[in-house]
């Protein structure tokens, strides 16, 4: 059996995770590997080109990946399949065509729903208790095209974004011999692609700013915990002020209070823990970056 040509496109540790499984796959030859040396947008940013250097991968970094430039790059590899592991831009008709058979995308939602930005820490903040991890084929509108994989997932009530990154993974590494089979299968002509029976059209995730990550104190409880898992490692963490410093919140604990006072004054410390009064019950600061020193009656923004 010939080998199946692929060019990876990937700029996060995802990316880095199942390049590092596809490479150990048999009749997979990775001709290139295309990524960015630098990213402010992605804060779990990873350049693969440690990764193909290592592996004696021919790669390139792009800055708009849909430049002339790099178009050529890829066409000159001959790919049977790009696939597309984590990659901030869209990409362009005309990049997603220079594949011998399909462009392969990855989206951690139950599509067609919660395409767009995000998906894991809306996943959260929206308190899903089930997702997918799905392999689609790429067009040129976001998460949009006909999958071909989707493997269903709970989301526990404590899920953070590190766990549930983990989980997403792991569940995405299980799924590419499956997946590797599809593409051989429409490599010799041998697989259907029928159309999504669901006629739900679904939805788009807004893109998150800044501003989505700073703590509310009039917030109920329950929120400010779900936001605070939604950006935990490998995303940047939830912000709050202290006297004009900004801190960020890794880990909390919801305290029941019925008190009936300001949101955001600490109540009391416990165990060298603030305990700060939300819009409704309270929340312990088990651990903030830098460590936060205050007194009971302060107030936190």
């Amino acid at each position: 059996m010939n080998k199946l040509k692929i060019v990876l496109i990937g700029c996060v540790e995802f990316s880095l995770k199942l390049s590092t499984a596809i490479m150990k796959k048999k009749n997979i030859d990775i001709v290139g590997i295309c990524t960015k040396k630098k990213s402010s947008f992605n804060s779990d940013f990873c350049d693969l080109s440690f990764f193909a250097k290592k592996n004696r991968i021919p790669y390139l970094y792009c800055k708009n990946i849909n430049d002339m430039k790099n178009t050529e790059w890829v066409k000159k590899k001959s790919p049977d399949f790009i696939i597309c592991i984590g990659w901030p831009n869209l990409l362009s008709d005309k990049f997603l065509k220079l594949p011998r058979f399909l462009s392969i995308g990855y989206h951690p939602s139950d599509l067609p729903n919660n395409r767009g930005r995000n998906p894991l820490i809306w996943s959260i903040i929206l308190q899903l208790k089930n997702s997918a991890s799905c392999f689609f084929i790429m067009n040129k509108n976001p998460d949009d095209g006909q999958f071909i994989l989707k493997k269903y997932f709970k989301i526990s009530n404590n899920e953070t974004a590190f766990t549930l990154y983990k989980k997403i993974t792991k569940i995405a590494i299980s799924q590419l011999n499956e997946l590797f089979k599809v593409l051989n299968e429409i490599k010799n002509n041998n697989f259907l692609i029928q159309k999504n029976k669901n006629k739900n059209k679904g939805n788009i995730l807004r893109k998150r700013s800044y501003s989505d990550g700073v703590i509310d104190w009039r917030m109920d409880a329950n929120a400010i915990f779900n936001l605070v898992n939604s950006l935990s490692y490998p995303y940047p963490g939830a912000s709050f002020y202290y006297k004009k410093r900004e801190y960020k919140l890794i880990k909390a604990k919801i305290i029941k209070s019925i008190l009936k006072i300001e949101p955001g004054k600490v109540i009391k410390k416990m165990n060298q823990k603030p305990i700060i009064k939300c819009g409704n019950n309270a929340l312990k600061l088990l651990k903030t970056t830098p460590a936060i020193k205050c007194k009971s009656n302060d107030y936190i923004l």
